[in-house]
Order: C-alpha cells, then sequence, then structure tokens
C-alpha cells in the first residue's frame, strides 16, 4: 500500500533541478492522453508538457543530424518512445509526432524563462543562493547530472508557500523557482516517507495524510498483533483512521459561512457566483426551457420578488410539474432537465421562452445562469499577471476585497467592468452550489488542507472515542539529504520510484545484504524460483509495494 505523498517545495529536504524533462515525465511513454508537448512560437519556443510551460528555447534542441521534422504549434508530440528522459542537461529524450512517426532525438534543455515568458512561471518561489547553506548541490555522484539537482536544507517562509497546496498532483502545474544569481529551477518531488515504527506509530495512523491526499496515501495504522502491541497507543486525534480510510469522510455545508471560513484558513478565494449573464459574455441565443433534454437553473426567491411570466396554461403546469417533481433538493436554486418523452410546452411557448419567472405557492423560481450562484475558485483571477483581465484601476481588488475586506462569500458578475467568465471557465475550479453538502476530499486540492479537515470535522467538537493506533517494524522514514542513493538502491528507479515494483526489490535487496538469517532468507529465495507465494503474484498487482 502507498503511504507516502511528494514532500513540499518549500519544506527542508524538497528537491530541485535543472533540466527539463525527467524520468517522472516520460515514465508512460505509451500512454499520451493528456501528457503531450505542443511547442508555441517561431523562435524562441515555448515548450509545454501537459498542457504546462516547462522552458523556453531560442532556437529547437535537435540532436545531431538526425532528419528533422517542422515544428508545429497546433501538433501534439508525444515524450519518449522507448526509453525515459536522460536527467541533466543536454541528455537525449524523444520526441514523435504521433502513431507510426519516427522518434527524434532531442537534447534535455535547461530551465529557463525570460521576462517575456516569465509569467507562464508563476508563481515563482524565491530560493536562496546556492552554497549559502540554504541550497546545495546534491548527487554529485550521479556523473552527467552533476551540479544540476539540489536540495533545500532550511525550509522557506514566504507568501508564495501559502498559495501552494499541501498535496500537489502529477496533473498540476510545475513548481519553480529562482535563486538571487537568476537561474532557474523546477521542484522534483521525492516522496516523502514518514515513520511509522511498532515503536513510534503515527499518531493518527496516517488519517491526515490520507484526508489531504484523497486517498493517496493510505491509512498506516497496522492490525495490533505480537510484533508490535508493545508500542500500540490509544489515539484521539480527529482524522485516526483505523486500518482502512472508511471511517475518513468529513461533510461541508457550501454557505457563506463555511466558503469564508475556507477561505481565512487557505488564503484562497471561493464564492458563490451570481448575476452571471443568461446569454452569457457575448449574449448569446438562449435556449427555451421547454426544449426536450435541456437542462436549466431556477434560482428559488420568496414570491414578491418576481413576476410570473405570461404563458398559457399547458406550458405553466408542465414546467411547474417539472419543478415540483425533480429530485433536486437544493435550497437555493433548481436544476432540472426538460423530459425527452411524455411532456411538451404548446407550440406558441416551446421555443420562444427565455427568461421565465415562475410563482409557485408562496415561492418564485426564476430561471437564471447555468452557473449561477455556483461555488467556484476564483484564485487564478488574484495572480499578479491578471489573467481574468479584471480591472485593477479602482485600487480594491475585485475578487480579493469582497472577502478580504467585508468578509462576503458572494461574488457579484454583474457589478464587473470586463467579462472574463466565458473565457476562463475552463480553467476555474467548480466546487458545488451554495446549499450543497460536499465532501472533503472533493475540494480542490489547494484548499484540501489539515487545517481545513479539522475545522469541518465533526469529530473535533463532539469528541471521538480513543482509536488503537500500531505501526510496523522498520517502516521507517526516508532521509533526503541522503539524495537518490539513501533509501532506493535499484540504480534505474533511483528514490523517486516511478516504478512502484522497484520498493518489493529494494526490500528484497536489503534484506537479502544485511539481515542476519542468512539461512532463512536463502531458503525463501530458493522456494520463490519455484511457485508464486503472494496471491497478486498470480494475478497481477505490478504496481503493488507490498
Amino acid at each position: 500500500d502507498i503511504k507516502f505523498i511528494p514532500d513540499h517545495p518549500c519544506h527542508i529536504g524538497s528537491r530541485w533541478r535543472r533540466y527539463t524533462f525527467s524520468k517522472k515525465d516520460g515514465h508512460q511513454w505509451w500512454n499520451t492522453e493528456g501528457r503531450t508537448i505542443r511547442v508555441i512560437g517561431d523562435g524562441p519556443y515555448v515548450i509545454t508538457f501537459a498542457g504546462h510551460a516547462r522552458t523556453t528555447v531560442e532556437t529547437f534542441p535537435w540532436k545531431n543530424e538526425f532528419p528533422k521534422i517542422t515544428i508545429d504549434p497546433s501538433t501534439e508530440y508525444s515524450i519518449a518512445c522507448w526509453d525515459f528522459p536522460e536527467e541533466w542537461i543536454g541528455g537525449t529524450w524523444y520526441m514523435r509526432a504521433g502513431p507510426g512517426m519516427y522518434c527524434r532525438p532531442v537534447l534535455n534543455p535547461p530551465i529557463y524563462f525570460d521576462t517575456n515568458t516569465t509569467q507562464l512561471a508563476n508563481p515563482v518561489v524565491p530560493l536562496p543562493a546556492v552554497g549559502s547553506g540554504g541550497l546545495e548541490v546534491i548527487d554529485q555522484q550521479k556523473n552527467e547530472s552533476s551540479g544540476q539537482e539540489f536540495i533545500l536544507l532550511n525550509g522557506l517562509d514566504h507568501d508564495i508557500c501559502t498559495q501552494l497546496p499541501d498535496i500537489m498532483y502529477e496533473e498540476d502545474p510545475p513548481v519553480f523557482g529562482q535563486t538571487p544569481d537568476g537561474m532557474w529551477l523546477q521542484f522534483d518531488p521525492r516522496y516523502d516517507v514518514e515513520e511509522n515504527t511498532a515503536e513510534n506509530p503515527l499518531r493518527d495512523g496516517g488519517g491526515t495524510r490520507t484526508l489531504i491526499s484523497n486517498g493517496l496515501a493510505q491509512c498506516s495504522n497496522v492490525r495490533r498483533n505480537v510484533f508490535n502491541e508493545h508500542g500500540c497507543i490509544l489515539s484521539r486525534e480527529p482524522t485516526t483512521c483505523k486500518g482502512t480510510s472508511d471511517n475518513l469522510f468529513i461533510l461541508i455545508g457550501l454557505n457563506a459561512e463555511n466558503i469564508v471560513a475556507i477561505h481565512e484558513i487557505t488564503g484562497t478565494y471561493p464564492y458563490a457566483v451570481m448575476n452571471l449573464p443568461l446569454g452569457g459574455d457575448d449574449n448569446a441565443p438562449i435556449v427555451s426551457p421547454c426544449i426536450k433534454g435541456t437542462k436549466t437553473r431556477w434560482e428559488i426567491l420568496p414570491e414578491n420578488e418576481c413576476v410570473q411570466t405570461d404563458m398559457d396554461t399547458q406550458t405553466y403546469n408542465v414546467l411547474s410539474s417539472v419543478l415540483r417533481q425533480t429530485q433536486d433538493d437544493n435550497s437555493f436554486v433548481r436544476d432540472i432537465v426538460f423530459p425527452s418523452n411524455g411532456a411538451s410546452c404548446s407550440a406558441d411557448y416551446a421555443d420562444s421562452l427565455e427568461e421565465v419567472s415562475m410563482i409557485l405557492g408562496n415561492q418564485c423560481f426564476k430561471r437564471v445562469h447555468p452557473e449561477h450562484l455556483s461555488v467556484f475558485d476564483l484564485t487564478l483571477c488574484t495572480r499578479e499577471e491578471n489573467p481574468c483581465t479584471l480591472d485593477l484601476s479602482n485600487g480594491d481588488h475585485p475578487v480579493k476585497s469582497p472577502l478580504d475586506n467585508d468578509g462576503n462569500a458572494f461574488f457579484d458578475y454583474q457589478g464587473q467592468d470586463n467579462v472574463f467568465w466565458d473565457d476562463q471557465l475552463s480553467r476555474l475550479t467548480k466546487i458545488g452550489r451554495l446549499g450543497d453538502t460536499i465532501m472533503f476530499k472533493d475540494l480542490p486540492n489547494n484548499m484540501r488542507l489539515a487545517k481545513v479537515a479539522n475545522r469541518f470535522n465533526d469529530k473535533t467538537s463532539q469528541g471521538q472515542s480513543y482509536v488503537v493506533v500500531c505501526g510496523s517494524r522498520n517502516e521507517v522514514a526516508n532521509d533526503p539529504s541522503l539524495g537518490d542513493f539513501g533509501f532506493e538502491i535499484i540504480e534505474h528507479f533511483q528514490n523517486v520510484d516511478i516504478n512502484p515494483a522497484a520498493h518489493r526489490e529494494s526490500v528484497f535487496f536489503m534484506i537479502a545484504l544485511e539481515a542476519r538469517d542468512q539461512l532463512r532468507q536463502l531458503m525463501a529465495w530458493q522456494l520463490s524460483q519455484l511457485f508464486a507465494i503472494v496471491p497478486l503474484v498470480l494475478t497481477g498487482g505490478w504496481d503493488h509495494t507490498e
């Protein structure tokens, strides 16, 4: 089971590199979905991978005189082909423009952004100078990459660090840093393995890591046995897991109070967005809610806040029936889908209804934009390069101000001087709807923090019964200062371990080399050559570490 997660760019022991592509980029060269390269520009070029900028180069770094291809910004190229990128500046990696095409060797370029492309690297972590005692060269024994990999010996305390999530995923944008002399580096995450020995088990059994990693790190609480019972403890930590992660679920109501609380804890900017134009930024034609299969959203208001739209009895009865029969129980908005059969509005209104208000009892249902009162993470719009093209001429930042100055969880789009919604929607993370209840694990990565889990965990306030927490023998932490050869001894998969099966190989070799019961280990090896003794070996499971 995976019981560890990558480290954080600002933490002690984080690793940084100068070269652009690593083995982690090419570890699934056969699977190109979402992992392709684009080359933008006509010189200098911006090289992107998986949709994120990686570096800029003056000339494209083809290797030797191998037949080259014409760079096309609209073409998606795949990385690798049959081998991992060589991890040093000038090392070889391979690029292929589509199935069946030749692999072209390319030199691994250094990471670099000029004044025109620096915004592609934001946010940039300010790193200390190399050799200052804060950032040092590591793994100098690695031949070609000597001097191109670094370790942070002292943690960073910078505002940018709070903008970075506790857990970073493969699909997240890369994190770049820059030293005072202008050298560009990329954060190169290594596994952060926590000590969970029989004598010193994790107090929460690894439950906090499980929560904030959305299950990537699994519960480390081991069943009590004769080998670990002497060190077992009773834990009342609110995020303690019980051997599995089944008990780790936290519900969060998306109301104004909780939205403000998430902002205060994380420094992010979640908002319930309101007053989006029904036809979008371009005032596109509005589809009638009577079109079969059409999904529409209706805001629920007091009866006296709107006027019933003129329509005939048939249309009124059909729409009111759909609104009443929906399973949606949100108290602020109601999402409905017009039936594909068995119901229809009258011919006079079937295609012509646009902005509609329906009085039902003492409530008014007003048709609104499909994302009206949806809760979105608008943190993107607070970045220095102003990707949402906000009008910043009035002093107060349109996105920061409501939460920072007024504690207001609502973002009124109608009051914005510049429109940006349609252009930026694909880049904004939707959390849910105002009034919905969501799982903690469904929060965006930058909000799924341990402090948020503790804030919304009912067990924190109500108290929790004791849970027995036990560790396992020799489940020790790794020491990042030892470098690539300090934990994983398999040469091809050093420490970073992009191949989970290498964990088993490493454990086997360490036992074979150092265990005192050499005769028993020899017998185990001989038996393993005769038949498989682990069920997963018979059914697959190459990616299991144990």
